[in-house]
């Protein structure tokens, strides 16, 4: 709490500098690229039959965009397989927004005529809520729904991040058939 006291005081008193210096001030909203794999559980119940499977196999690409301080919009395309590269497949898109509570999504940046302050939260936790479709190739029908989530991101350098991250998806298909996904995703972001 107090570092974060102290940081405010210290950026309100740069950005004070900088208006009167003619300075200027970013935000710490930048674009990401993603890339991540881990394991996932699925749980599918149809009008007929139940089924299960877990394991390693979950790969995902996304991209971010930074907007105000605390929240990016993600869009990404995750694939995930019966074996660790082999078997039957699920895909589809992922569309999601990120919201950091307690820290800004990135660097922030502030420019004046004699100072240069760049400021970085090493560990950024976040939440996410998410809409995702995915298409299954064994069962050939198609299912989409929401999702809630969790996770953070360790500033390693400037130019990268790890990533860790769980999300739990809640999805319908055709006739009343239901699917719920856990999946527990690490990965690294690359800052554009």
């Amino acid at each position: 709490m107090r570092i974060r006291l102290l940081r405010t005081l210290m950026a309100s008193a740069l950005i004070g500098s900088a208006l009167v210096g003619r300075g200027s001030i970013a935000e710490a909203g930048d674009n990401k690229l993603e890339f991540s794999a881990g394991a996932y559980s699925l749980n599918a119940t149809t009008a007929k039959r139940t089924g299960s499977l877990s394991g390693l196999g979950i790969y995902r690409i996304g991209y971010s965009y930074g907007f105000g301080n605390q929240f990016e919009f993600q869009l990404g395309y995750s694939l995930f397989m019966s074996g660790i590269i082999t078997g039957d497949l699920g895909f589809g898109p992922d569309l999601g927004v990120l919201y950091y509570p307690v820290t800004d999504t990135g660097i922030r940046k502030i420019t004046t005529e004699n100072v240069q302050l760049s400021v970085e939260d090493v560990v950024r936790p976040f939440l996410t809520f998410g809409f995702h479709q995915r298409q299954f190739q064994s069962v050939d029908s198609s299912y989409a729904g929401f999702s809630v989530g969790g996770g953070a991101e360790y500033g390693w350098s400037p130019a990268y991040s790890l990533k860790g991250q769980i999300r739990y998806l809640f999805l319908n298909g055709p006739s009343n058939a239901t699917a719920n996904q856990l999946d527990l995703l690490f990965g690294v972001n690359f800052s554009l």
